[in-house]
């Protein structure tokens, strides 16, 4: 990652008129994909994003800071990309691009907070409908595929022929009969979802508690877009509500409350439709599942550890979510 000297040669050569730069600092993140600066200058406050050389994607991210500009306009709570001297908001060769800084902080449980986050993702939901912006990234669907039974198998038999298993092998056996379960009846629904043809749109695809900026208990700004991808609107609905809740409450009565809640708000100010309502469950279950599924083949399959650090959190919600069903 870069030295405060290298940002600081990197800011005056793209944005020559940011204002004198008094501070810059990190921002505590997982640092797995990117790290991201608070520039502080006499005139305002910045964040400058970093990517890692392995999850960089120059025209895609071109693309999503010219929908989030898009969203600006429109009055959307999200940051404001800034263009360089070229014009374009990516440095493709420096990996980097600068947005505008929010203050406030993350989600508080208020139930002020939650009505108040369900109807700006409502209203980004129909913004980013509007997009006419073609953007046709996907972030590796194939890896994030549901792992079939004969993958699981496949697995199963890789950890049990290790004549020392680890930690993540043990958790792993611990959870297979539940991940095999799910898996296949996860299949099952995909079939009938299928034939429903429901519209996709651009959709955010990572919103938790740590993505949401809060300021006096109203949005300030939904952060980190690196993962919007085109998808059914009940996927962020049932994902993010479902870790607000969470975040609030371990009690599965009070979550499901919660949630409802949630989607009262939501519909206030965009409708969502009854058939996708209904697989609520699912697409939460789902989301999860594809989180795992992907974690486990690169494991696996590819020798790789990335996001093993977070396979264990989405177990647990996993396991959670097998307990709720709000629309019931």
């Amino acid at each position: 990652m870069p030295s405060v000297t290298e940002i600081q040669v990197l800011l005056k050569r793209n944005y020559p008129r940011l204002g004198t730069i008094r501070k810059i600092e990190s921002i505590k993140h997982n640092d797995i994909n990117s790290k991201n600066f608070v520039i502080h200058t006499n005139r305002r406050k910045f964040v400058l994003h970093y990517f890692t050389p392995d999850n960089f994607n120059a025209e895609k991210t071109e693309k999503i800071c010219k929908i989030l500009t898009f969203c600006v306009k429109h009055k959307a709570r999200v940051p404001q990309p800034i263009k360089t001297v070229t014009g374009k908001y990516v440095d493709k060769k420096e990996r980097t691009y600068l947005t505008s800084f929010h203050i406030g902080a993350t989600y508080g449980s208020s139930k002020e907070e939650l009505n108040n986050f369900a109807k700006n993702l409502a209203l980004i939901h129909k913004i980013l409908k509007k997009s006419k912006i073609i953007y046709n990234y996907q972030n590796n669907p194939q890896s994030y595929r549901i792992l079939t039974p004969h993958e699981f198998t496949k697995i199963q038999k890789i950890i049990t022929k290790k004549s020392t298993k680890n930690f993540y092998d043990n958790i792993i056996l611990k959870y297979m009969n539940d991940l095999l379960k799910t898996a296949l009846h996860d299949h099952k629904i995909s079939k009938e979802i299928s034939k429903l043809g429901f519209k996709k749109q651009l959709i955010h695809n990572d919103l938790h508690p740590s993505n949401v900026i809060f300021y006096k208990k109203k949005v300030s700004a939904i952060v980190d877009f690196n993962f919007m991808r085109k998808g059914v609107i009940i996927e962020d609905i049932a994902f993010t509500s479902f870790r607000f809740a969470l975040f609030s409450s371990s009690n599965v009565q009070k979550i499901q409350l919660h949630i409802k809640q949630f989607i009262k708000m939501y519909s206030l100010f965009n409708k969502i439709n009854d058939e996708q309502l209904h697989y609520f469950d699912y697409y939460l279950k789902h989301i999860l599942l594809g989180r795992i599924s992907y974690i486990l083949r690169k494991r696996y399959f590819h020798n790789s550890n990335l996001w093993i650090n977070v396979l264990q959190d989405n177990l647990k919600l996993l396991k959670f979510a097998m307990k709720i069903n709000p629309m019931k």
